[in-house]
């Protein structure tokens, strides 16, 4: 009986797996530095919106490190709206796949005073 049951379970399993049981998770892992300083900002806040429908999907706070973590994110193009007080908003676009289910980032935040760059030259 428990061999019955064990064969059940593996065929039930096996069919699940081939009929595409739903998307698997992938992750996202990064870490919000400042510009001035190459140091790490705690406190900072995440948001991760789904770029189709601008919708909000996720939302942290890095912690003492800057660290973050979404590590249960669905398949798809995803915009991060990273802000932090006495910095500038960025803005990150980002997109998971199944092929690569785990990826890891390191967003750069500009001091207020500083401002991002704007003698950039332009190449072709």
């Amino acid at each position: 009986m428990r061999w019955c049951l064990i064969a059940t379970l593996w065929l039930g399993l096996t069919i699940l797996m081939a009929c595409g049981g739903g998307e698997s998770p992938v992750g996202l892992w990064g870490r919000v530095i400042s510009k001035s300083t190459r140091q790490p900002i705690p406190n900072v806040v995440v948001v991760v919106r789904q770029n189709e429908t601008g919708t909000e999907v996720a939302r942290t706070t890095t912690n003492n490190d800057g660290a973050f973590a979404f590590p249960n994110l669905s398949p798809g193009s995803y915009t991060l709206v990273v802000t932090a007080e006495g910095f500038l908003e960025a803005q990150v676009v980002v997109i998971l796949t199944a092929e690569t289910p785990r990826k890891t980032i390191v967003v750069t935040l500009f001091p207020e005073q500083e401002g991002p760059p704007t003698d950039v030259p332009i190449t072709d």
